[in-house]
């Protein structure tokens, strides 16, 4: 697997070299979905691949739409975001869901096979690794919870996942938006679309929240117990992210983690066609 997400997925758009023919009078907007069938960088990425897939169709009772690829549990992109091989926020902010003053973004997106299975996942490949990168950061941020990374046996995890849905564009009102939009932000998001060298995000697999469940290999001082005997707060990772912390029977350690991740998505092309006279 990949040393880390942003070379995971920038490494995405690397199979992606599509020419783009130049606008002219008579044109509209394309959404070309990127294959994924070239990408299998290696075992582990196909175990992971895999293993969310499963979960996915097993809790929602769907089949994961085709050309998903994995994206590593994440928060650096969402539905909307343009990246290539060199960066995964060319967009830097500028999306075309635009939520200011109120506006809904369902006009242009859908929410589908929302579900909330709290089934354990299988550990496959670098799942183990990625689950605990997300508890290790939070619990790194507070003094009074850093000391029990070095207290809890990651070979016994268990991780439950809480809420999963899928995020969808609607195409032909994107299509229409970026065709008719007058705006200078959605004029230049349009333009970077363009860029043959770009892809977008177009539907993802969203997790909302999910709980580990460490054993401690060290008994807890009597005064970490006092701390953790009701659950323990994590607010200082981030200022919309929440957690919590607490002891269990029997030596065991739960962290929640409140947060928003993207763990697959579908990267589409957007290309010029030319109408039919």
């Amino acid at each position: 697997m990949f040393a880390n997400t942003k070379t995971c997925i920038l490494l995405y758009s690397c199979i992606v070299l599509f020419a783009c023919n130049a606008s002219k009078k008579e044109s509209t907007l394309t959404l070309e979905p990127v294959s994924n069938s070239t990408y299998i960088p290696d075992s582990n990425y196909s175990k992971d691949f895999a293993e969310w897939k499963r979960y996915y169709e097993a809790c929602t009772k769907t089949t994961l739409f085709t050309n998903a690829f994995y994206l590593q549990p994440q928060d650096k992109i969402n539905i909307g975001s343009i990246n290539n091989q060199h960066e995964i926020n060319v967009n830097k902010g500028v999306n075309i869901l635009d939520t200011s003053k109120g506006k809904s973004p369902f006009n242009l997106m859908t929410v589908v096979n929302s579900s909330n299975c709290s089934d354990s996942m299988r550990l496959t490949g670098n799942l183990r690794a990625a689950f605990y990168r997300e508890v290790a950061t939070a619990l790194s941020m507070s003094p009074a919870s850093k000391s029990l990374l070095s207290m809890i046996d990651t070979a016994k995890m268990v991780v439950k996942i809480g809420s999963i849905y899928t995020d969808v564009f609607i195409q032909d009102s994107v299509i229409s938006r970026l065709n008719s939009t007058k705006d200078s932000a959605l004029l230049h998001y349009k333009e970077q679309l363009l860029n043959p060298e770009n892809v977008l995000l177009a539907e993802t697999v969203e997790v909302l929240e999910f709980s580990a469940e460490f054993p401690l290999k060290i008994k807890l001082s009597p005064l970490q117990e006092t701390l953790l005997t009701k659950p323990f707060a994590i607010d200082s990772f981030s200022s919309k992210n929440t957690g919590t912390i607490e002891l269990r029977g029997n030596q065991y350690l739960r962290v929640q983690l409140n947060k928003r991740y993207t763990v697959l998505g579908k990267f589409v092309q957007v290309k010029i066609q030319e109408a039919h006279q």
